[in-house]
């Protein structure tokens, strides 16, 4: 992964000036546009001049000045000022860029405040001051020197931490110490020293200063040791009520020779609580490291020396990636593959909330100054510039290459013409405005958030336009995201509040009450409102001199019906719709009236139009009634049925478990095609020829099926995401007039419909509604790790007991039943055994055999048992295998009682165990290579079979037909062949005990769940009435082979 670095050359000419000498333990300040050095040892040498105390070294990457002359990127010498000095060593810093700030706390000097070289024995006294430096004006930097308060202690290589809270943002320090190792003569510490440090640093994790640095706060929880030489990051919950801040490595400064830290921990703000989250081995740790997060779920930890000697390599290598939601590390690093972060469950565990909200999270016990509750209280409320997804990365390792943070094929207008240098970054800045509105009834105000792409450098950039409109709560955090990414294309995105009228324009939130209020306004606003809206929204964009005067619209849910109505305004070129509601039965507005399908005529853009197939709030004739609708009416639209994906599936946060991002990845795709289509090129006017369709193939659907389902599905699609859900692309034949782009009436074309069809990885019967199927033990196999269970599915997560170091006793209750259900097993063996004349005594043995097999696995599947990923795959395979055995053996029980083969015979028995055996080996090799991966010949594919679908039917549909045919010939034979009902009682009751527990398997797991917390689920009850139904099929085989059936009375005495 080292080969995403590269090195860049700090002598630029000024070499001979000395301003670039090697330091150590500084820092780097930065904002949007530049970097400086700062502090730090210099490593100087006798042919070189220490630079003077205020010259500093800085790097410009992009103009942030219009006013300097011939402006270049690259390394400028610069100065502090107010009397700051760059001889400071060993300090805490931190940048703020959305406050052009950065701070640097405490560390070390000189004893007169002279150079602080190393190597040389120099004595060093601890630095009482906060320097901050201001960034907002380039070549104008504003530097400042505080002194620390007096209940404030210094100390070197601490860690200072930025929390996006009240106005302007608060700073929490962590860690360091008083009279560090690597400062003192010789790497020596005294007696007297070693004692200090161990006496005073410790508490340096658990009181913290914070705010301005005014104020001490204690923390409580599993309070790490001393440490130093440690890094950090913070990631906050998506609601922005928690800030997590997670801390990995260093030492405790008094002795270099012992093993660093490898563990990591997270303190949890504003509970100030401290969790540890992932203990690791010595010999993996590091200190004098740094950590970055580049994405919401990731952590690169950077550099660093074992036991402080470079000459130790580092175990796993100069750069790790430490998985903020798994809390794992992880071998590999694809930028492609990241997530949106959620609250370890751990974490949850402790101080409540759940992963993505803060919920009812735990305050501190006290605060240590009154005015920090009111500063928590208080949201920040500035835009933070995010750089991620990197949708362009481009690595030589042989040489010094760029990346670029917008799409390679961009080019925002003429403005970038010419340009041959580093490739151009796109930034987002946000705003909003608010416009005056007449069609409510009444005057009032709208306002329209902006999110407006820049590139620094590139003031005259221009870029199309986009109304962004929202759900029916208004622009939430979802889809300001929505927006942010279409932005990052370079779009300039309008997103106006829609119930203005009604309320202010803060976002709704995702409960029932703001639900009912959501869904009350969309049908008492006025049509004419809504279209005054977009007018207005659109009108917005064309004025901006930026806009190069091409307008587009999307939206979701209420949004999508919304960018439908933009649509009719024929200045929008085009417009998608994601599962618009309302347009197919005419509902929107006051009245629940409105003419959106009537009008389809007046849109003269070209239409996408995306649905689930699971869509509940636009039912299947709905989408007809819409794709027919616009057949008829001329218009020019792609119209896209996503398998299996429900409403709202592109929202990713409280969707109820229906956002799916390898989906919405697709979409959003679509998405961008439409517009760098119509929007970024001027294609100038249609020439107005008739386009010509010309058959390259006499196709069938047979030609279909062989060749273009193979082309459509390309392996980098098929294989997309393994484990997770991922969209791939199917061809369906059909004929429509649209596809030929001929709008005549009438005219029909014979090409072929293109459909985007999505299949998830292990989601096979979601198709038919069961959702709850990701729970099973077989999705331990589609995933590196499904611990807790479901977890990896985004549903409610199997956690249970909570043991330490992120593992959990899932399902106590579960483990608990399959024991029994072992234990009932041998007892039925016994009393099997001692029935010897009893019909299928052998047959029914072997049965139980397989089930008490079954109990075992499902100890470690069902219940959870702690275990290493794949122990757990590969009992979970046993268990699938068992479960297919088993079913066929039951069924050949049935045919035991009509005397075909002799019971309990060498043949018979061998028939009964060697089928049985077969399909073992075969379903658990089935299950193994799957999970495993292999051959790769059983991974998820779309090339002509889906063969995990055969997995599906081993596991679940081949069992249900030997249950249901064993449930019939059983009947047969006690009615027929018998002439008894009593058995039936049993038998009738097996089966009802069997269903029960796939009802709860199936339907209510999720109902029970997620009102609990995840501490059980309906695993449990199933595991206990799958035990009570085997009992019944065995009190069942044993009434039809007792030796005490009534005899018919024959008239003799």
């Amino acid at each position: 992964m080292t080969v995403l670095l590269q090195s860049m050359e700090k002598s630029n000419g000024v070499l001979a000036t000395n301003l670039n000498p090697n330091f150590e333990d500084g820092t780097m300040f930065a904002n949007d546009n530049e970097l400086i050095l700062y502090g730090g040892l210099s490593r100087v040498t006798d042919g070189a001049n220490p630079p003077p105390a205020e010259v500093i070294l800085g790097y410009e990457a992009y103009e942030g000045s219009a006013s300097i002359e011939s402006w270049k990127p690259g390394f400028e010498q610069k100065s502090t000022n107010n009397s700051v000095t760059r001889y400071v060593t060993n300090g805490a810093g931190v940048s703020v860029p959305s406050e052009n700030l950065g701070f640097y706390f405490s560390g070390m000097h000189g004893l007169m405040g002279d150079l602080v070289e190393g190597d040389n024995g120099s004595t060093y006294s601890t630095a009482t001051s906060l320097i901050t430096v201001n960034l907002a004006a380039m070549r104008n930097e504003s530097w400042q020197n505080s002194s620390l308060p007096a209940h404030i202690p210094g100390r070197a290589n601490a860690e200072i931490v930025w929390l996006p809270v009240s106005e302007s943002g608060i700073l929490v320090v962590i860690g360091g110490v008083i009279n560090p190792e690597i400062l003192s003569s010789n790497d020596n510490l005294t007696d007297e020293d070693i004692a200090a440090s161990s006496q005073n640093s410790p508490i340096f994790m658990k009181e913290l200063p914070v705010y301005d640095i005014a104020f001490l706060q204690t923390t409580t929880g599993d309070i790490p040791p001393q440490l130093t030489m440690l890094c950090s990051v913070m990631a906050p919950v998506s609601d922005g009520s928690t800030f997590n801040i997670y801390i990995y490595g260093g030492y405790d400064g008094i002795n270099a020779s012992s093993a660093p830290s490898d563990d990591v921990y997270i303190l949890s703000i504003s509970s100030f609580t401290w969790i540890k989250v992932y203990s690791g081995q010595s010999s993996h740790g590091r200190s004098g490291h740094k950590c970055i997060k580049v994405y919401p779920d990731k952590m690169f930890v950077l550099g660093g020396a074992y036991k402080n000697d470079s000459s130790n390599c580092l175990d796993g290598g100069f750069l790790q990636v430490f998985n903020l939601n798994t809390l794992q590390f992880q071998n590999t690093y694809d930028p492609n593959e990241w997530s949106n972060y959620s609250m370890p469950l751990i974490v949850t565990d402790r101080i409540g909330g759940n992963t993505t909200e803060g919920g009812n999270m735990l305050l501190p016990s006290s605060w240590g100054d009154g005015g920090l509750s009111s500063i928590f209280a208080e949201t920040y409320t500035k835009p933070i510039a995010t750089y991620y997804p990197y949708t362009s990365t481009t690595v030589t390792p042989a040489s010094s290459t760029a990346t670029s943070m917008i799409d390679d094929s961009y080019s925002p207008s003429q403005a970038l013409e010419g340009f041959t240098g580093r490739p151009a970054r796109m930034l987002i800045k946000e705003s909003h405005i608010d416009v005056p509105t007449k069609a409510g009834g009444q005057d009032g105000s709208m306002r329209i958030y902006i999110f407006h792409p820049t590139i620094p450098g590139y003031p005259n950039a221009r870029f199309p336009g986009v109304v962004v409109f929202s759900e029916i709560y208004q622009v939430t955090g979802p889809v300001a995201r929505f927006a942010r990414q279409i932005a990052g294309q370079g779009y300039i995105c309008a997103a106006p509040s829609s119930y203005h009228e009604f309320t202010g324009p803060e976002a709704l939130k995702y409960d029932a009450e703001d639900t009912d209020k959501g869904n009350l306004w969309k049908i008492s606003k006025k049509i004419q409102a809504y279209d005054e809206d977009a007018s207005l929204s659109v009108d917005y964009l064309l004025s901006l001199p930026t806009c190069n005067g091409r307008v587009g619209a999307t939206g979701m849910c209420l949004g999508g019906h919304l960018a439908y109505r933009c649509a009719l305004d024929q200045r929008v070129k085009a417009a998608v719709c994601y599962f618009a509601t309302d347009i197919h039965s005419a509902t929107l507005g006051e009245g629940k009236s409105d003419d959106s399908l009537k009008r389809a005529g007046d849109i003269k853009g070209e239409l996408i139009m995306i649905f689930g197939k699971n869509d509940n709030h636009v039912p299947p004739e709905g989408r007809d009634l819409i794709r027919k609708t616009l057949h008829e009416k001329g218009v020019l639209f792609s119209f896209y049925e996503v398998a299996w994906a429900q409403h709202a599936f592109i929202r990713d946060e409280l969707s109820k478990g229906r956002y799916d991002p390898a989906i919405s990845k697709s979409c959003f795709e679509m998405l961008l095609e439409l517009f760098n289509r119509t929007l970024k090129l001027d294609l100038g006017d249609h020439d107005g020829k008739k386009l010509e369709i010309e058959d390259v193939y006499r196709a069938d659907r047979r030609f279909l099926r062989r060749f273009a389902i193979p082309i459509l599905c390309p392996t980098e699609l098929q294989s997309e995401a393994r484990g997770s859900r991922g969209a791939v692309v199917a061809v369906v034949a059909g004929r429509g007039r649209e596809y030929g782009h001929d709008n005549r009436p009438g005219r029909r074309s014979k090409a072929f419909q293109f459909k985007l069809i999505s299949l998830p990885r292990s989601t096979f019967f979601r198709q038919y509604g069961f959702d709850a199927i990701r729970e099973f033990p077989l999705c331990n196999l589609f995933v590196p790790s499904n611990q807790p269970p479901n977890l990896a599915y985004g549903g409610c997560a199997l956690t249970g007991i909570h043991l330490s170091n992120g593992r959990y006793l899932g399902n106590l209750g579960s483990i608990l039943v399959a024991f029994i259900a072992v234990v009932t097993c041998i007892l039925l063996l016994l009393l099997s055994e001692r029935k010897r004349a009893a019909v299928g005594r052998r047959e029914i043995q072997l049965f139980l055999l397989g089930y008490a097999i079954i109990s075992i696995c499902e100890i470690f599947t069902v219940g959870a048992f702690p275990l290493a990923d794949n122990v757990r795959k590969g009992f979970t395979a046993v268990h699938i295998a068992a479960i297919t055995a088993t079913s066929w053996v039951l069924f050949l029980n049935a045919l035991v009682g009509f005397q075909l083969l002799d019971d309990g015979t060498p043949l018979s028995v061998g028939l009964f165990a060697g089928s049985a055996v077969v399909l073992f080996i075969g379903t658990g090799y089935i299950a193994l290579d799957t999970g495993f991966s292999w051959t790769g010949h059983f991974d998820s594919s779309l090339s002509g079979n889906n063969r995990n679908i055969g997995l599906y039917v081993l596991y679940l549909l081949f069992p249900l037909v030997c249950l249901f045919f064993f449930y019939i010939l059983e009947t047969i034979l006690v009615l027929r062949v018998l002439g008894e009902r009593r058995p039936l009682i049993y038998l009738t009751a097996a089966a009802l005990l069997f269903a029960i527990a796939q009802v709860f398997d199936f339907v209510i797991s999720p109902h029970i769940c997620n009102p609990v917390h995840g501490k059980i689920n309906g695993a449990f009850f199933e595991t206990l009435f799958s035990l009570l139904s085997v009992v019944c099929v065995w009190l069942f085989w044993s009434s039809i082979t007792e030796d005490d059936w009534p005899a018919v009375s024959s008239g003799y005495t």
